[in-house]
């Protein structure tokens, strides 16, 4: 019985992760076809192969050659960013890229890429921001969503 509550979780989180991030694409409608994509993040390009899916699209191995680049940046990389940025005045340089999964956290994106078996590291972050993040995490739940629409909403 156990194993079979912990199917229909690790089902549900997946469904539900995949929505997120099918929803997040389809807003900012990043692809079209006939896209060149340079994708070096093998969780990316599981995004991209499942839920682009047919829309005729590429993928090349040099990234000059592409008119989609994309970049490893959750929502925690965002968030610590924005955090640098406020708090410490350090103003990381500017990524150049699209992002897949900027609409999920490290620690989902970890679960995520360990039921579909598929190779995934986080980015390093500043531990001060991190660790003040983790602790307004644990007193106000969802404190990284309402940060990451907050900063899309001053943008």
């Amino acid at each position: 019985m156990l194993f079979i509550t912990f199917i229909m979780e690790k089902s549900s989180f997946c469904r539900t992760i995949e929505k997120r991030v099918r929803k997040s694409l389809r807003l900012d409608k990043l692809f079209k076809k006939n896209d060149i994509i340079y994708v070096k993040d093998p969780l990316s390009r599981f995004f991209i192969d499942k839920i682009v899916g047919e829309l005729p699209k590429k993928f090349t191995k040099d990234s000059k050659k592409a008119t989609k680049i994309v970049i490893k940046y959750t929502m925690d990389d965002k968030c610590d960013a924005f955090i640098e940025k406020l708090f410490y005045k350090k103003e990381k340089k500017a990524l150049k890229g699209i992002s897949v999964l900027e609409s999920i956290t490290d620690k989902e994106a970890l679960l995520f890429a360990r039921y579909n078996n598929i190779k995934f590291t986080p980015n390093k972050k500043n531990e001060r921001t991190k660790d003040m993040l983790d602790k307004l995490e644990n007193l106000y739940p969802q404190t990284r969503f309402s940060l990451s629409n907050s900063i899309d909403s001053l943008r």
